[in-house]
């Protein structure tokens, strides 16, 4: 399988094929960096709700792969994203405005990979006035794919993290709840009705 941050493995080593499952969809240019307590604290909140948490990276598409190779990957990849239940995209907002790499992993999916999934737009980094921005600018590439966009995304900010020292950066009590709340309005179908309608 493809796509699975070593920081990530220890809550995919015993998937079972017959659990539901998030798919994460990571923009972010750097995976070892707050994306990567972002996706440990999603799958923990999956887990109190009874699914797992799976994840591509779009940096794991970054080697000089051909032919054969490129085919399977990219294979395994719209696999993983038609059994999915549910669909997280994370993409980060720099000082720049830059929208990381999501834009290019989701080209890399064909028409309708997204049919009557919900997606989740969660949002990193820049300020809440940039989320209105980003959903505009990727309009049209959700819009091919046909996912059900839940609103409204999340926004994790600078201030929505506490670093201390040398350890990992954790989610304020806040955020947590708010995502938590998000995770779970996803997973619900009469929520992802409402998104289809909105």
């Amino acid at each position: 399988m493809i796509g699975f941050s070593r920081s990530v493995d220890f809550y995919l080593q015993f998937v079972n094929p017959t659990m539901s499952y998030v798919l994460a969809l990571s923009g972010s240019p750097n995976k070892f960096s707050k994306t990567t307590s972002l996706l440990h604290t999603i799958a923990r909140q999956l887990g109190i709700q009874g699914c797992e948490l799976r994840a591509v990276h779009a940096t794991d598409f970054g080697r000089s792969f051909t032919g054969h190779l490129i085919r399977v990957y990219l294979s395994d990849f719209g696999e993983l994203v038609r059994q999915a239940d549910v669909i997280v995209l994370l993409t980060p907002i720099g000082n720049d405005d830059h929208p990381g790499l999501l834009a290019p992993l989701l080209e890399l999916l064909p028409d309708g990979a997204f049919a009557e999934k919900p997606v989740l737009l969660v949002v990193t980094g820049g300020l809440p006035a940039h989320v209105a921005g980003l959903e505009q600018a990727s309009a049209a590439e959700l819009n091919r794919l046909q996912g059900t966009l839940l609103q409204p995304p999340l926004h994790i900010g600078s201030r929505s993290w506490i670093v201390l020292g040398d350890d990992p950066p954790q989610l304020t009590r806040g955020t947590e709840g708010r995502l938590a709340s998000a995770l779970k309005n996803a997973l619900s179908p009469r929520s992802a009705l409402k998104g289809a309608s909105a």
